[in-house]
């Protein structure tokens, strides 16, 4: 969903200021002493594990992280445009909202406590979702 949107929006122009969020931020090395031991064997084996990791292809395509009010940004951008947007992208979004709406009912029912702080965020994003899908079906 996030790539479709961050695609999307930049494929039709979408100013700078909207799609800064979007990007994956990068990490920039320091050079620091060097590494002895077992630090070193670590930091060799994840080295490994992250080249191995960066050259298998991504059948998925360009990856985005965007924040959750980014999403109706970028869904309002696409709207305004008067495109055309994929019914799968429409049924993935409804898939998420009721997938996302149970679960505290799920989590209630198996007889697990729920955080308020946990809930808050997690209706959040619903809501999010539901603004997105409420802006693209109209």
């Amino acid at each position: 969903m996030a790539s479709w949107l961050a695609s999307k929006a930049k494929s039709l122009g979408c100013p700078e200021n909207i799609l800064s969020s979007t990007s994956t931020p990068t990490v920039v090395a320091t050079r620091g002493s060097r590494l002895k031991g077992k630090e070193r064997v670590a930091a060799k084996k994840k080295a490994a594990s992250t080249s191995a990791a960066d050259k298998q292809p991504s059948s998925l395509g360009p990856k985005h992280i965007i924040r959750i009010r980014d999403f109706i940004s970028l869904a309002e951008y696409i709207a305004g445009k008067d495109t055309a947007v994929p019914h799968t992208f429409i049924v993935t979004i409804e898939r998420v909202i009721a997938a996302r709406s149970a679960f505290g009912f799920q989590l209630q029912e198996h007889g697990k406590h729920i955080d308020e702080k946990s809930d808050e965020r997690h209706q959040f994003f619903i809501q999010g979702m539901k603004w997105v899908s409420e802006t693209f079906m109209g």
